[in-house]
């Protein structure tokens, strides 16, 4: 569902991002004059990506004129598009033998969580969903599913789910676990990193930098054609390399936590747009997926006479998760299902994976060199799946 994502309609999803979250803001500072003159960090950052082209002169317009929220992917299709977003009724417990702690448990997940355990649920108990809505809508969503799904429309709702997955489900995951930051920094290994822990050591300067005074505090865009910027973006990186054997480690060679990424904003005045910082989140996230796919191919392929693993759209949500997580975290020679020249893999997590062996996943998705929460938290996602058919107890 994620091959068509990257095609005429990403201008389309970005501008719904960008409108989402400039509403959000103006609802968070009361004005744009309290969001330039208020907003730090991260709201800063996306305020700063969200209003091109003077996006935020729409978004205005739309609220003095009461206009619900606009979403532009919306916009661009058939107003009955939104048949297929979660009704109320998705979310419903309604007939299903829970505890009174299994519902709070259910209620405190996030949405794309819910939506997976209790269709499950429904599935194991053999409980319809409730039907709330009119039969009129019910067969208008029918009718719809199969335009999609049947007609040459149906890359538009795979790059709707797409667009979904990737900016609802696990954009917030990323940047919780790898941070956001829109000047170069080195990791905890020494790497310089920007973004959303996108490593650059060795790579081509085509980043979209800014030179950030640091008096005024304005902005100059830097062009790496120009012999004078690109001497300077070469010097400003080359103050990172500089100091890097002069900070403390841990006893594992890794930079102390009082150094963390936030330390290296004064050290230098690069800084990147916030456009490119989007930019390099998408191009991140869907090229884990495309590697994920590959891994699964080749997986498949290396095991004919043995278990399989379903493709990646097939898996259940919380296994995308985790699979996104940790191939984004690692790449694609250290998060394979062989080890590499440095001893290096995760071999038995994807035996473990085809034979859905849930209790091995857990054990051999530990990665080192990250807080324990992000372990923790993965394997919390990989607990789910023992709620799910097919999934309670590994195959034979």
């Amino acid at each position: 569902m994620f091959d068509n994502f990257f095609n005429d309609r990403e201008d389309i999803l970005k501008k719904r991002e960008k409108k989402n979250k400039l509403h959000e803001l103006l609802d968070k500072y009361g004005s744009v004059e309290g969001i330039e003159k208020n907003a730090a960090g991260a709201d800063g950052y996306e305020y700063m990506f969200a209003n091109t082209g003077n996006l935020i002169d729409e978004v205005l317009a739309e609220r003095r004129s009461g206009r619900p929220l606009s979403s532009a992917v919306h916009e661009s299709m058939p107003q009955r598009r939104n048949t297929l977003l979660p009704d109320d009724d998705d979310f419903s417990l309604e007939g299903l033998e829970l505890s009174d702690r299994q519902r709070k448990a259910i209620k405190n997940l996030d949405m794309a969580n819910q939506l997976t355990i209790i269709k499950a649920l429904r599935e194991q108990q053999g409980i319809e969903k409730p039907r709330y809505k009119t039969e009129q809508n019910s067969s208008n969503t029918k009718n719809f599913e199969n335009e999609v799904y049947r007609n040459n429309t149906g890359a538009d709702m795979q790059e709707y789910y797409a667009e979904e997955f990737i900016n609802q489900t696990m954009r917030p995951i990323i940047k919780k676990n790898e941070g956001l930051y829109n000047y170069p920094y080195l990791d905890t290994r020494s790497k310089t990193t920007i973004g959303i822990g996108a490593n650059i050591d060795g790579a081509e300067l085509n980043e979209d930098w800014y030179y950030q005074d640091p008096k005024t505090k304005k902005l100059r865009h830097l062009d790496k054609n120009n012999p004078g910027d690109l001497a300077l973006i070469q010097g400003e990186l080359k103050k990172l390399q500089d100091i890097k054997d002069t900070l403390p480690r841990d006893e594992n060679g890794r930079l102390k936590n009082n150094y963390r990424a936030e330390y290296f904003e004064k050290i230098t005045n690069l800084r990147i747009s916030g456009e490119y910082l989007n930019e390099l989140y998408y191009s991140r996230v869907n090229g884990a997926i495309e590697d994920i796919k590959n891994t699964i191919k080749q997986y498949n392929n290396d095991h004919e006479k043995d278990y399989s693993i379903p493709d990646f759209e097939k898996l259940p949500q919380p296994l995308q998760i985790v699979l996104v997580d940790m191939m984004y975290n690692l790449g694609k020679t250290k998060f394979n299902y062989k080890e590499n020249d440095k001893g290096t893999g995760f071999p038995k997590f994807w035996d473990f994976l085809a034979r859905r062996n849930v209790n091995g996943m857990i054990r051999e998705s530990k990665r080192g060199g990250i807080p324990q929460a992000r372990n923790d938290e993965t394997a919390g996602y990989l607990r789910q799946l023992r709620q799910l058919e097919g999934w309670k107890k590994p195959l034979e």
